[in-house]
């Protein structure tokens, strides 16, 4: 073998035995895709929005863990069933309903709440099944429930999980329209909200001078929104420039501003006397 040969294979074995890195092993033949399963279910997650070319990447390495996920709006359980068969076993699946009855039996990993995610009693009880790795709101598509919902369920998300807003396509309709009997005359466009979490929490040391959030990144997709929490191992780090080449308008302002904490709540519930389950 060459000589550079030897050294990039040496260079690419010492980076794969470094802690965190080593590739997830990958599915075995048996185990269907998650692009696979949507598309089976009739989810319009796959066959109509295509979020399954994210998902399948993005849920990857929470698949051989258990893990408690939480999906507001469930319609006739199609994508519950595919979480419940995607995650590994041990995983518990949550769901909001709201004015709907689901059609199939679920598995008996599946905990369906009924309520609106708009209730602010029914969000405190999604509060008290937490925490959890994923959630997903593909719930009543209002804006201001859609900021409302991520401001309040935040902080359930447990370090290294994922929030994901789905639907955001409303934030650009008409203010006579209507989504769900929802009408959008008094609602303000939530992308706005998300967008400037970019600048006070994802950017946070440079726009303030100093990272204190638990915010790891935010991405835009087509008619998604995907936040990540950031691990265990993020501490606190002040910027370097800040005293020097930041505005002091910035610095005095840090002050005032702090980390996104969500919103303050009751303590944790009891799941089951608030839950309704349907087993096989």
């Amino acid at each position: 073998m060459p000589l550079h040969a030897m050294r990039v294979l040496a260079a690419t074995i010492a980076l794969l035995a470094q802690p965190g890195t080593a590739p997830r092993t990958p599915p075995r033949a048996s185990e269907p895709s998650l692009s696979s399963l949507l598309k089976r279910s009739g989810s319009d997650k796959a066959n109509h929005h295509a979020y399954d070319v994210v998902y399948e990447g993005l849920f990857a390495p929470f698949r051989d863990r258990p893990i408690r996920m939480l999906e507001i709006g469930v319609e006739d359980g199609h994508s519950l069933d595919v979480w419940s068969k995607y995650f590994a076993s041990g995983s518990k699946i949550f769901g909001l309903a709201y004015n709907n009855t689901l059609k199939e039996n679920l598995r008996d990993n599946v905990t369906i709440f009924h309520g609106s995610q708009g209730d602010a009693s029914v969000l405190d009880r999604l509060v008290g099944a937490g925490n959890f790795s994923i959630i997903i709101d593909d719930g009543s598509h209002l804006p201001s429930h859609q900021w409302n919902t991520f401001q309040t369920l935040w902080n359930t998300v447990t370090p290294g999980g994922v929030y994901v807003v789905e639907d955001i396509e409303t934030n650009y309709w008409s203010k006579n329209a209507v989504v769900y009997g929802y009408p959008l005359r008094h609602e303000k466009n939530a992308m706005d909200d998300f967008k400037r979490l970019v600048d006070t929490q994802v950017n946070a040391e440079f726009s303030r001078g100093v990272d204190d959030t638990d915010m790891q990144w935010i991405q835009f997709y087509k008619n998604c929104i995907i936040i990540k929490k950031h691990g265990l191992g993020h501490s606190k780090r002040t910027y370097r420039w800040a005293r020097s080449r930041l505005p002091a308008e910035a610095l005095r302002t840090a002050s005032s501003i702090h980390a996104f904490q969500g919103k303050s709540h009751a303590s944790r519930v009891d799941v089951e006397a608030h839950s309704e389950r349907k087993l096989n």
